[in-house]
């Protein structure tokens, strides 16, 4: 009995030393590609609460500018900072997929250039992982190579497309069910 509650305090020192780590380097990361914008950050890992904070600072070298909640953000800032936050936990999350949709939505084209070019680079260094973008903006700029391709749609054409009119049913016109 004495060894498996010993066994049960090692094991939960070893849970809370990996928790530990993982939140350093999530943290390191989400630093280093805020870095490239010449912002910093930090994540707040609340484990109790089961919460995530960030911390988001215009400017690396300047700390009076610090941001506490993310709603005091630009649209394209909240965007950066979640991408990057998004790039820092990718970092510690072991998976074959990595899909974002929209994902610089309101950056303006200094910030998307930049999370462009991030992006393309971890999945250079990461060919056993499939990445897919998905983004309304113009990749024209991007160079294709054997492990880029990228795949335009056409845009929706308003005209001649048929609207799907919605059918509304109340309980007495659906058929009655059998009960046998």
């Amino acid at each position: 009995e004495k060894v498996k509650k010993a066994d049960i305090k090692e094991r939960l020192r070893l849970l809370r030393r990996i928790h530990k780590a993982i939140c350093r380097k999530t943290n390191l990361e989400f630093n280093k590609v805020l870095n490239t914008k010449g912002a910093s950050g930090d994540l707040v890992f609340d484990h109790f609460n089961e919460r995530l904070g960030i911390i988001y600072q215009r400017d690396a070298f300047d700390d009076s500018n610090r941001i506490t909640s993310i709603a005091n953000l630009s649209g394209g800032e909240r965007s950066f900072a979640t991408l990057s936050m998004l790039i820092a936990i990718g970092h510690c999350i072991e998976s074959p997929f990595r899909i974002m949709d929209e994902f610089d939505i309101f950056m303006d084209q200094f910030s998307r250039k930049i999370a462009m070019e991030q992006l393309i680079e971890i999945a250079n260094t990461m060919l056993d992982k499939q990445f897919i973008f998905i983004t309304p903006q113009d990749l024209g700029s991007l160079s294709r190579t054997s492990n880029l391709k990228i795949i335009r749609l056409q845009r929706p054409h308003s005209s001649g497309q048929q609207r799907i009119q919605p059918s509304f049913f109340s309980r007495r016109s659906l058929p009655a069910a059998d009960t046998d």
